[in-house]
C-alpha cells in the first residue's frame, strides 16, 4: 500500500542539510505513515512505543544520522510490524536497537528442513498442532480486528523456552484493513492470482477488472494445506505434520475437508486432534 505524496516521509530520501523537523512534525510524520502502515488509526500507546525506541529528541543536540537510523527501522515491515503488535503477545518482541540493527527474542523453529521427516513423537506432533489451532483462533479475536498470516511456511512457527507459541515472519502479517487496502489499491486485474498476496488469496472480479474486497481462503485453510499435510503450490515436496500412519481416519478426513472448505472452524479441527491425542493414553 502506497501513502499519498504528501505523506510522504522524510527519511524516505538521503537526508540533506542535516535538516532535523521539530518534535511535533517528527510525531505527525510517524503517526502518519504508521496509520498508512496499519490501514487505519492505531493508538498513541502504538506511536509512543516506536518512537521510545528512537532515543531522539531527548538531548539538547540531534543527530541527522540518528534520524536517518530510525528511518530505516521504521521503514523495516518486519520492526514495525513488532511494535504495531507487541501488546498482543503473539510475536516476537523487539528486545534491543542498536544504530542501525535490532534483536528480537529468540523462538525455535517447527523445523529447520520441512523437506526431512519429523524427529517429534506422533503425540508430540499432535500437541504442536494444537498449539498451532490455539494460536490461529487467538488470531481472529487478539486484535482490533482479524490477523492475516500471509506467509505459511514450517519455520515460521517457533516456541521459546516458556513453551509459548510465535509466527516468525512478520513480514507477511497483515491486519485485515491492510490486506483489503491492497487489494483496493491494485488498479487492474486480469487473474486472480493478480489479487493475491503469497498465501492470502483474493478474486478478480473479471468483468470489472478489479480485485474484490474479500480473502477467499482463510489462516486455517493455509495451516492445514501447508503445515499438516505438507502440501504446496512448489514443486518441492514438504512432509505434513500429521501425515502419519497412526493418524486416524477421523482426522484425516477433517484435515481433507480443513483444506478445502473455508466453513471449517478452528473449534471443529481441535476437537478432532485432540481426540486423536487423548486416545493415545488408553
Amino acid at each position: 500500500m502506497q501513502s499519498d505524496a504528501d505523506d510522504e516521509i522524510y527519511w524516505s530520501k538521503k537526508v540533506e542539510h542535516h535538516k532535523i523537523p521539530s518534535k511535533e512534525d517528527f510525531l505527525y510524520l510517524v503517526t502518519t505513515y504508521v496509520n498508512n502502515f496499519v490501514g487505519s488509526e492505531v493508538s498513541q500507546e502504538v506511536i509512543s512505543n516506536l518512537v521510545n525506541y528512537s532515543h531522539l529528541y531527548i538531548t539538547e543536540t540531534e543527530s541527522a544520522v540518528s534520524h536517518y537510523n530510525f528511518g530505516q527501522f521504521i521503514q523495516d515491515h518486519e520492526f514495525l510490524s513488532a511494535i504495531v503488535f507487541e501488546k498482543l503477545r503473539l510475536f516476537p518482541k523487539v528486545s534491543g536497537v542498536c544504530g542501525t540493527y535490532y534483536a528480537v527474542q529468540y523462538f525455535e523453529p517447527l523445523t529447520r528442513n520441512p523437506m526431512q521427516p519429523f524427529s517429534l513423537s506422533w503425540r508430540g506432533r499432535l500437541w504442536k498442532a494444537l498449539d498451532i489451532l490455539k494460536y490461529i483462533g487467538q488470531l481472529e479475536t487478539a486484535g482490533r480486528e482479524p490477523l492475516h498470516l500471509c506467509d505459511v511456511k514450517h519455520d515460521h512457527f517457533g516456541w521459546n523456552e516458556a513453551g509459548s507459541l510465535a509466527f516468525l515472519d512478520l513480514d507477511s502479517v497483515l491486519y485485515e484493513s491492510s490486506l483489503l487496502s491492497m487489494m483496493e489499491n491494485t488498479p487492474h486485474c486480469s487473474t486472480h492470482e493478480d489479487c493475491s498476496y503469497f498465501d492470502c488469496k483474493g478474486r478478480c472480479h473479471l468483468r470489472t477488472n478489479r480485485c474484490e474486497l474479500e480473502r477467499i481462503n482463510t489462516n486455517l485453510q493455509v495451516i492445514c494445506n501447508k503445515i499438516f499435510l505438507g502440501n504446496s503450490d512448489s514443486v518441492l515436496s514438504f512432509y505434513g505434520m500429521l501425515v502419519s500412519a497412526e493418524a486416524p481416519e477421523e482426522l484425516e478426513e477433517a484435515l481433507e475437508l480443513c483444506r478445502t472448505n473455508r466453513g471449517m472452524t478452528v473449534d471443529s479441527m481441535q476437537d478432532v486432534v485432540s481426540r486423536a491425542s487423548n486416545a493415545l493414553m488408553f
